[in-house]
């Protein structure tokens, strides 16, 4: 298990606080000296090979001048660029920069995940399908019947 140090992002006195080690006191770095850079790789195993992603933060010690880098591992190049631009946008513009959470958790098994699905099944596929590859296996389980095709 690898034991990644905590890291709070102040966007009110810009700057990020990190504990480098346990039982130290906590450091602190200005925003503008933050260091951000985004990492891949290839990992080759007697499997096959992939590519592997990460969003490397730097935060430099005013005091000894180390840098003490922060490794996020993601799924792709996309995703890496993306969380360091999400962390980015928080501290220069703020939460109205974010895009807004989800209003409503969409739970399997619920009528509010049912038309949901029912929607999406709509919207991306011909009707031909979303008649018989939706609506009749739906009917033919049952699902239907507490929902009664209610517009969501």
């Amino acid at each position: 298990m690898i034991d990644y140090p905590p890291i709070r992002f102040n966007r009110q006195r810009r700057e990020v606080a990190y504990v480098a080690k346990r039982g130290q006191p906590p450091r602190f770095v200005p925003w503008e000296e933050v260091i951000a850079c985004v990492s891949s790789g290839k990992v080759v195993t007697q499997y096959g090979s992939h590519n592997s992603f990460s969003l490397m933060i730097g935060l430099r010690d005013s005091a000894s001048g180390d840098v003490v880098w922060i490794t996020v591992p993601t799924a792709s190049l996309m995703l890496a660029v993306s969380e360091w631009e999400a962390i980015r946008s928080y501290m220069e513009e703020g939460l109205s920069a974010l895009p807004p959470p989800m209003s409503e958790a969409y739970e399997e098994g619920t009528v509010a995940y049912f038309q949901l699905c029912r929607q999406a099944y709509r919207e991306n596929h011909w009707y031909v399908t979303y008649l018989f590859g939706f609506v009749l296996i739906q009917f033919c389980s049952g699902w239907t019947l507490p929902c009664r095709w209610k517009k969501g």
